[in-house]
């Protein structure tokens, strides 16, 4: 009886650890990896050597530069090879290199005599400058002063840097490193790109220490914005529509956009697209009182605004135009109608000069126009020159866009001619600062990505994330090869915008952000509560299946003992 009973329980405590066994291994070879599985965050492998390497990668920008000679007859060909030769090795040897850290840009020229290239070559790459050698006449009103060795003169539509020499038998040396100069300083302004890029790319650039003011104003040079979309909102403000009746009121802005802006803005087709609108708003006034001044002399009383109080001013103004929402950057280009108590009405700056124009950056401008009121009085019609408003505001766009002012001697030529809104030579600085810009920004953001996913772990990355991260760097090396060599500065911009659209789309992207505010106290908080209960029948079942080896363990070595 005792044998059978012994037997029964044997056979129970038997199925017992059968039992055991076979949840601890339904547990942990089934239920385990199926938890695993579902619960791994997904961590896409991001191109981080690549970016690193764009990180620290040098960027040469090369540009040719083609060499012509006027009278020709006059100047010897080894002359002309030999200024050639030496203007290519100052050049060389003065290849701008500025460095931070690991980023640096390298300026590199290749000179050609033009009388030798072939016509079609020179047409066909954009980015390129011109020089024409010429000998200063006579009778020309030009003077060199402080021992200058040549008189420059540019035409920057078709990039030509006319450079009249007083002697053919001068100090070839100086010379040569006064034109490397002024080809870096006034014509390419390579201070100004090489700020953009480094600025951008690093987080200590320069020692100003003891140049605080050459700061601010390399900080004013830097591009305002580098969207590739732009809303052009034309506004009239008539704060009085009983005086200045609406039907009286001719303001021909849509002409003036079609002949004027709209071509304006073509020419920056490759920068940015541009959507124009136009409205009249009625009372709406300024957010600020103007002065009285008093007549004096021949001067006749006026009111004024300080332009200091430019952002007061436009405070209500804004309210008002209704594109506050809008996605794009917006360019405010407000023509404010002084109302009859306050005729005529000027912006004072701070060295007491009046001017109609007030230019807010990052905003727009607000123009002032005063009307006649002579013509009110009489009701008679009261047309508002439109055009030169056009013209007025183009600078103010300009500098959003990050269009350089020329700060050189024009040829007097180019007058004559049928001027335009930027010209060639602006609009390839233009192309070589965005491009830096944009190479800078999307290698920066791409990193600081990469970074910000070293630092946290649980952070989902998805293929589209790598996708666009692998597509950004592979368009930064197509602008690498591009810019290097010359006559790409198109194609290499539109590569560069699309790179920084990628980079800080993947940088943006929603799965990102969602597990940036998830924090690694909630997961505890999830998990305990679950697997404490069910860990209790998994170490129950863990502890029968050591008992029973354990006893059956000492009752082998009973067995052998006797």
């Amino acid at each position: 009886m005792e044998a059978r009973k012994e037997e029964f329980f044997e056979e129970e405590r038997l199925n017992t650890v059968k039992s055991s066994v076979f949840y601890l291994a339904f547990a942990l070879c089934l239920g385990l990896p199926i938890w695993w599985h579902t619960t791994t965050v997904y961590r896409a492998q991001l191109p981080e050597t690549q970016v690193k390497s764009l990180l620290s990668k040098t960027v040469q920008l090369r540009t040719n530069v083609y060499v012509d000679f006027v009278k020709s007859q006059e100047v010897t060909e080894d002359f002309k090879d030999q200024l050639a030769s030496l203007l290519q090795y100052e050049l060389a040897m003065s290849a701008s290199v500025l460095k931070s850290g690991e980023a640096a840009v390298k300026f590199e020229y290749e000179v050609l005599r033009k009388d030798v290239v072939d016509a079609n070559e020179v047409s066909a790459k954009d980015g390129h400058i011109n020089l024409q050698f010429d000998l200063l006449d006579e009778d020309q009103e030009v003077s060199l002063e402080n021992g200058q060795l040549f008189h420059a003169e540019v035409d920057p539509d078709t990039k030509t840097a006319h450079l009249f020499l007083a002697d053919l038998d001068c100090d070839l040396e100086r010379l040569i490193a006064d034109i490397c100069s002024f080809i870096k300083v006034s014509l390419l302004q390579e201070d100004v790109l090489n700020y953009e890029y480094v600025s951008n790319i690093a987080t200590q650039v320069y020692d100003f220490s003891k140049q605080q003011g050459n700061r601010e104003k390399k900080e004013k040079e830097k591009l305002l914005s580098t969207k590739r979309v732009y809303d052009i909102v034309l506004t009239l403000i008539n704060p009085e529509p009983d005086n200045f009746k609406r039907h009286l009121i001719k303001w021909n802005i849509q002409s003036a956009i079609s002949e004027y802006l709209n071509p304006y803005l073509n020419r920056l087709s490759h920068v940015a697209n541009f959507s124009v609108a136009s409205q009249n708003i009625y009372q709406v006034k300024l957010g600020a009182f103007p002065k009285f001044n008093a007549a004096s002399g021949d001067k006749k009383e006026f009111w004024t605004l300080s332009e200091v109080d430019t952002p007061r001013l436009i405070t209500p103004v804004e309210r008002k135009i209704g594109f506050t929402s809008s996605n794009n950057s917006v360019i405010n280009l407000v023509v404010y109608l002084a109302p009859s108590n306050h005729n005529p009405m000027y912006f004072v700056n701070k060295n007491n000069q009046l001017k109609t124009l007030s230019y807010y950056r990052g905003w727009g401008a607000l123009l002032l126009h005063s009307v006649n009121q002579t013509l009110v009085d009489r009701k008679e019609l009261v047309s508002i020159d439109a055009a030169q408003q056009i013209a007025s505001f183009i600078p103010v766009i300009n500098d959003f866009l990050g269009v350089k002012q020329l700060d050189y001697a024009i040829l007097k030529d180019h007058f004559k001619r049928h001027a335009v809104a930027i010209t060639q030579l602006q609009l390839d600085n233009l192309y070589r600062q965005r491009i830096l810009h944009n190479v800078a920004t999307s290698v920066s953001t791409m990193d600081s990505l990469i970074s910000l996913c070293d630092q946290v772990k649980n952070m989902v990355i998805r293929d589209e994330i790598k996708e666009n991260l692998e597509k950004a760097v592979e368009l930064i090396e197509n602008v690498h090869k591009s810019i290097g060599a010359p006559g790409s500065l198109t194609s290499a911009l539109s590569d560069s915008s699309v790179a920084t659209e990628l980079a800080e789309e993947a940088f943006s992207d929603p799965t990102i952000l969602a597990m940036l505010y998830f924090p690694e106290d909630q997961k505890y908080a999830i998990y305990v509560p679950m697997f404490v209960p069910m860990s209790m029948p998994l170490w129950s079942s863990l502890g029968i299946v050591m008992g029973y080896l354990k006893a059956r363990k000492s009752k082998v070595q009973l067995a052998a003992a006797q």
